[in-house]
């Protein structure tokens, strides 16, 4: 079943909103968002789970990066405007409960965009992009990137 997740890049003072994950001992960064329900918008689906996940409100603008994988799953990134709240786990989300039971956490946190060159966040394509973009204001119209995933560029 091919599936789309949407994601939010939320700036705030000269920060941006990541989700800091640790799976297995693997520790890498991700925008904030999930997966998006049957019949719900791309753009509603952003804001939940950026909500959701982070507790941080948003308005969405506008889609600036589509990922089309070779698995045929979509991401969608959504330049963000910051509403209201500081990021933390909600305690009823999903994330939450896989940080209670198993070996991995999640961790929402404002980064210094000045550093997220030096970390890793996936997919990279997406952050580099995000750094070159910062000082032009993002695209009017979404980049679109064909990717192949990581765990089968390193069987190729």
């Amino acid at each position: 079943m091919k599936r789309t997740r949407s994601a939010g890049i939320v700036i705030r003072d000269e920060k941006v909103l990541l989700m800091r994950r640790k799976n297995h001992g693997h520790e890498y960064w991700s925008f904030p968002g999930g997966h998006v329900d049957v019949s719900e918008k791309n753009e509603d689906a952003c804001a939940r789970e950026v909500y959701e996940e982070t507790g941080v409100a948003v308005v969405v603008k506008r889609c600036v990066y589509k990922v089309v994988w070779d698995t045929g799953h979509t991401e969608l990134f959504f330049l963000c405007d910051y509403v209201s709240g500081e990021p933390h786990l909600r305690p009823d989300s999903i994330e939450a409960r896989i940080t209670e039971t198993s070996d991995q956490e999640f961790e929402p946190c404002w980064v210094p965009y000045s550093t997220v060159h030096d970390m890793l966040v996936y997919p990279l394509e997406i952050r580099d992009l995000f750094l070159s973009d910062i000082p032009t204001e993002f695209p009017p119209e979404p980049i679109v990137l064909n990717l192949v995933l990581v765990e089968r560029r390193e069987k190729i």
